[in-house]
């Protein structure tokens, strides 16, 4: 017999007559299988507490009600679905990957305690659930990722493997490395050394190294009508637009490009020219002409003299990293200070 009951599990007074409900049937409860969700995604700078919470409390709330009102029941399987990006990250879901690694530390905690606990940690799945019903949703994840979509069937295959292995958990992605590095700044982080190994084995993908060259060699003025297509291209794209709608003088914030957009654009800026763009030079209304100045600049000015000085090189990778939009001067002021400070004689100092 199968019977739907509706609960709210963030309610601990309405999961506890739930139970109630369930043991006065005389059929004891052997397993718990938590997959609450709520997804509402935002860069963190664009998120307030009402938003924040809403994601966090079916995961922290709900699973942690679950936990508390079975701790005394002989379970076979509590079971949370948890999600890939507590692995690889995702560019706004900080909340829903904070969620996320809640349930995988509760997990821990049960089975510290001898209860029974796995979560497995989900790639997108085509068939069934959320992104099933959200096609944007999904296809924006993958390009992230990398990847493409797991199966259902897949996917019950591996829990079913986790569970006979009595494992405390594992993710579940199929995914492309080289193009989920490219949107990555913790790429080469010594946890993933594993993936970068495997990745390195796959064909390199040549189109970006293709079109820099293309641009490098190209005049100013033809370069710059080259990079405003791709851009149009690219933009149009994501807002689900006609390319000849995209204005190369408007704003692309008033076209509709919201922050979650721009990240978007810049993976795809770096996948096709192999330049990074900051998330503030899109978030301070860039329009397609001054991006595609930004990008053919940057391409041709590094063809022509490539960077030697290594501190200058490690903080323009930092500022990269943290998506800050920094102009080259103050870049070199900055590598400037560090080497002379670097080559300045040690202090000696004496301490009582």
């Amino acid at each position: 017999e199968v019977h739907a009951a509706a609960c709210d599990i963030t309610d601990a007074g309405a999961l506890d007559a739930l139970l109630a409900d369930i043991a006065q049937r005389g059929t004891p409860l052997k397993g718990v299988l938590h997959s609450a969700m709520v997804i509402d995604d935002g860069l963190v700078r664009n998120l307030d507490d009402e938003r924040f919470a809403a994601v966090l409390a079916p995961k922290l709330a709900g699973a942690w009600n679950l936990h508390r009102a079975t701790r005394d029941t002989k379970l076979d399987l509590f079971v949370v679905y948890s999600s890939a990006t507590t692995f690889l990250g995702n560019p706004g879901q900080s909340s829903y990957v904070a969620a996320n690694s809640f349930l995988e530390a509760l997990i821990a905690q049960r089975r510290a305690a001898g209860l029974p606990g796995t979560y497995m940690a989900w790639g997108p799945l085509d068939d069934v659930g959320f992104l099933a019903r959200n096609d944007e949703t999904r296809e924006a994840l993958q390009a992230r990722i990398g990847g493409v979509s797991i199966t259902s069937a897949e996917a019950l295959a591996a829990l079913e493997r986790a569970l006979l292995a009595m494992n405390a958990g594992e993710a579940v992605v199929r995914l492309d490395w080289q193009a989920l590095s490219l949107g990555m700044p913790a790429a080469r982080a010594r946890r993933y050394a594993e993936l970068h190994a495997r990745g390195s084995h796959e064909p390199a993908r040549q189109g970006g190294v293709q079109m820099r060259e293309q641009i490098a060699g190209l005049p100013f003025a033809d370069a710059l009508h080259v990079v405003e297509e791709t851009l149009q291209a690219q933009i149009a794209r994501i807002l689900h637009m006609s390319p000849e709608k995209i204005e190369t003088g408007r704003s692309i914030l008033d076209m509709g490009m919201d922050s979650l957009m721009g990240m978007e654009l810049g993976m795809a800026v770096e996948e096709s020219f192999q330049v990074k763009l900051s998330i503030m030079t899109i978030a301070e209304g860039a329009t397609v002409h001054s991006l595609a100045q930004r990008i053919v600049e940057s391409i041709q000015a590094h063809d022509d003299a490539v960077e030697t000085n290594g501190v200058a090189a490690q903080v323009a990778a930092v500022a990269a990293q943290h998506a800050l939009d920094v102009g080259a001067h103050a870049l070199a002021d900055v590598a400037d200070a560090l080497a002379a400070n670097a080559n300045a004689p040690a202090a000696s100092a004496e301490f009582a």
